[in-house]
């Protein structure tokens, strides 16, 4: 079961007792920089390719830009400061004010027959998975997930998947054999 409440205009209290691993906002913030330097240089070039296009301009015109930014048309600077404009305000969003926010309102319990998840910034959505619908449990960890010590533990239904990020390693392999014992899927391990 899957419910959906939006919580922009609402203060959050958590409802579910345990949480994720505070090194969550350190992992995801590592993530958006690396982000965060790719989709600069894919913009840098393409906003490259759109002058040489539009311009009708050789390389050697650009390179070393011995004009500056007078060389620009002033279609062309606007662009360069929508860009930067919408690039800053996501990476502000993304880097400072997100991975806090989500690590504080993600939460998860495990109950008798059913685990229950809560998650999201703007949207809050809870799930209930019924530990007899579990078809099977992975735990995975990335580089940088790695680099900190977590691991995100997967919990695939008929229905999809849901996964509990950002926690220890040691608490990730004991949710994960639990749910999977719980389940009835523990010899797989």
């Amino acid at each position: 079961m899957k419910e959906t409440w939006i919580t922009l205009f609402r203060p959050f209290t958590p409802t579910l007792p345990r949480g994720i691993h505070p090194q969550a906002v350190n992992m995801w913030r590592v993530s958006t920089a690396i982000w965060a330097v790719v989709l600069a240089i894919l913009i840098l070039i393409a906003d490259v390719l759109i002058l040489l296009f539009a311009l009708e301009a050789d390389v050697e015109e650009f390179l070393p830009l011995r004009k500056g930014w007078a060389l620009f048309p002033l279609w062309a600077k606007g662009l360069f400061v929508g860009e930067a404009a919408v690039f800053a305000l996501w990476f502000f969003l993304s880097f400072f004010i997100a991975p806090p926010l989500r690590q504080a309102r993600f939460r998860y319990e495990l109950r008798e027959n059913e685990l229950e998840v809560e998650s999201g910034i703007w949207t809050m959505e809870r799930r209930l998975i019924p530990y007899a619908r579990v078809q099977h449990v992975d735990l995975e960890q990335g580089p940088i997930a790695r680099l900190y010590g977590l691991a995100e533990v997967v919990i695939a239904t008929a229905a999809g998947s849901t996964s509990i990020p950002a926690l220890s390693l040691q608490d990730a392999e004991k949710l994960r054999d639990l749910v999977a014992e719980k389940a009835g899927i523990a010899d797989a391990f």
